[in-house]
């Protein structure tokens, strides 16, 4: 039988947009078939998804190449909220769509990852010349040394999710502290991701870097023949016309043709997973049906999804990106979390109105070609004491003031006194 031509991703427009936003997240859930996932399957998965949906909305540089992991930046924002409290819980609450201080919601992530266990090895499983999958996730905590957390809280994230914790010194040692966090996620990554933070973002005011990393390999069932690769025309949204390198290959895919846009699943080994390819209606924008992708709409791809035989082009790529999450988070509807004055935090170390997040960095990178992919992300939330703000704001005591000596044990005043005049 002949196959039919499947110019999946020859034409505009910028496809590796819409492949960055939904499949990061996918394929790190495993396939269930051709129609919604079974009822056994919890909730936040949908919710992480979801978030994933949303928040490609608020990223920047709309037009550029992307590649991210919603599910790390979920789990660590859900890390990060399990020790919210106010109305600071309550704004993770609506991000995150679940109850962040319920044990319940931390217990259903930690069954997510039970799920995925058997795709779930160390990271140094992905050298071992093995064809297959290898999937690894870790969490970890890195308070600054002597700084007393809650107990319930470090029991809560390290019996739901599994994370450790290793207490650095920010005060006297930030680049040592710094030293050891990128360490860490440049051995859960296979050196994909090798400094998740960069200089200067950690100062003596940092009390707690919550990090989450995830790492990604995985062999196609039905590999693309090396010598098929043939450079040939991509078109970009804007007209301009790129040589790629296509590799090829004919046979039976998952495809769909929901309402002009095209659908293409890939499956690793094993097919527990599949890379899915999404294609723009003609004349529609990446942007535009990343506005319009709905958990709704998203269901309804998977569902029509079917076996096809088919001739597939895909570009081989690569695609590396950092990325600021303070924006974007804001924007989607937690800006008390990181304002000095609002943001609640007490469920870490019981005191209100001390801690707030002061940076939140992701970094994510993906290669594919002929023989698979490979795939990482890190997350980081950085939460620092209240001090003085950045730029620091002078204090002037540039006319008359009271000072007063005291010992701070009793609180005896023991001099005061006013200052009235220089020339006195």
């Amino acid at each position: 039988m002949l196959c039919s031509a499947f110019f999946l991703f020859r034409r505009p427009p910028t496809w590796i947009l819409i492949l960055s936003a939904i499949t990061v997240c996918c394929f790190c859930a495993p396939v269930y078939g051709d129609t919604a996932p079974a009822p056994q399957v919890p909730g936040v998965v949908f919710a992480m998804n979801d978030f994933g949906f949303r928040m490609t909305r608020h990223l920047p540089e709309r037009k550029a190449n992307l590649v991210y992991s919603p599910g790390s930046i979920y789990t660590a924002l859900a890390m990060t909220a399990a020790g919210s409290a106010g109305e600071t819980a309550e704004e993770f609450d609506s991000l995150l769509g679940a109850s962040v201080r319920d044990a319940a919601f931390h217990r259903s992530i930690r069954l997510v990852r039970e799920m995925l266990s058997p795709c779930m090895h160390p990271p140094d499983a992905a050298d071992d010349g093995k064809k297959g999958v290898t999937l690894y996730m870790a969490s970890r905590l890195f308070p600054l040394r002597g700084a007393p957390l809650r107990p319930d809280f470090l029991s809560l994230l390290r019996e739901y999710h599994a994370a450790g914790c290793t207490p650095v010194d920010y005060v006297s040692a930030a680049d040592e502290a710094r030293d050891t966090i990128n360490s860490w996620t440049r051995e859960q990554t296979q050196g994909k991701i090798p400094d998740l933070v960069p200089p200067g973002i950690l100062d003596a005011l940092t009390r707690l870097v919550l990090v989450n990393a995830v790492y990604f390999k995985g062999d196609w069932m039905h590999p693309f023949a090396v010598s098929d690769t043939a450079s040939a025309p991509f078109h970009r949204e804007d007209g301009e016309i790129r040589a790629a390198d296509f590799m090829t290959r004919a046979g039976v895919y998952r495809t769909a043709r929901v309402a002009g846009v095209r659908l293409a699943a890939l499956p690793y080994e094993g097919d527990a997973m599949e890379l899915v390819l999404v294609l723009p209606s003609p004349g529609e924008k990446a942007a535009d049906l990343e506005d319009r992708l709905t958990s709704a709409l998203w269901r309804r791809w998977m569902e029509n999804l079917g076996p096809d035989r088919r001739r597939l082009f895909l570009p081989r790529f690569s695609i590396a990106r950092s990325i600021s999450l303070k924006k974007c988070l804001s924007s989607m509807g937690i800006p008390g979390a990181f304002e000095r004055d609002r943001a609640d935090f007490s469920g870490m170390d019981g005191k209100p109105g001390y801690l707030y997040i002061s940076a939140a960095l992701h970094k994510a990178v993906i290669e594919v070609n002929e023989t698979g992919t490979e795939a990482a992300a890190t997350t980081g939330i950085i939460m620092a004491a209240r001090g003085v703000s950045s730029p620091m704001e002078a204090l002037r005591f540039d006319r008359p003031f009271l000072f007063f000596i005291r010992e701070k044990t009793t609180g005896l005043i023991l001099f005061s006194g006013r200052f009235m005049d220089p020339s006195s």
